[in-house]
């Protein structure tokens, strides 16, 4: 259930303990289907779970939203981010049936998209596409339990809009 290179990435001494609140606002946002659609497979075909949560703040704001109490961060690269999503799109879980890279890909952009507004005009241009991203701050995170299985625990800031998403999607063989 491993990323493909995640051995090469170790995390562990880029850990931070974040605090979450409780007062955030949440927000009406399409991140939580365009999740759901990126893990298709370990919803339908297998024992999979994935909730997304928007709200008008930040990292830990949107952690509080998820119920979380307790919780560390390491940041990402946008880069190993998107390579993170593209990953969860192509798994097909615990169970299902891999769906493949391309598919990953699609569904990282959709995610992205849907972050940024930009599936209106779609296909966005890749370029801005990259730009939003990279404007972003990225992280993974859990609240100090074990990854087993297929795990994608993502949090996203956009600072300059003043809100933030929580991502996490899980199955377990």
């Amino acid at each position: 259930g491993e990323a493909p290179g995640s051995r090469a990435l170790d995390f562990a001494d880029d850990w931070t303990e974040l605090q979450p609140t409780t007062d955030a606002e949440l927000l009406d946002d399409d991140a939580e289907l365009a999740l759901r659609q990126l893990v298709e497979p370990w919803l339908t075909e297998s024992n999979g779970r994935a909730e997304a949560v928007c709200v008008a703040g930040d990292a830990a704001a949107a952690l509080g939203a998820l119920g979380v109490r307790r919780a560390r961060v390491c940041g990402l690269a946008p880069t190993t981010a998107l390579a993170w999503l593209g990953w969860a799109g192509a798994s097909g879980g615990a169970e299902g049936t891999r769906r493949g890279a391309a598919a990953g890909r699609f569904g990282a952009w959709w995610l992205l998209a849907t972050l940024g507004d930009f599936i209106d005009d779609w296909p966005p241009d890749p370029a801005e596409l990259g730009e939003f991203a990279g404007e972003l701050r990225w992280f993974r995170w859990n609240a100090f339990e074990p990854e087993v299985g297929w795990n994608l625990q993502l949090l996203v800031e956009d600072r300059a809009e003043g809100v933030a998403w929580a991502l996490v999607a899980a199955d377990h063989a």
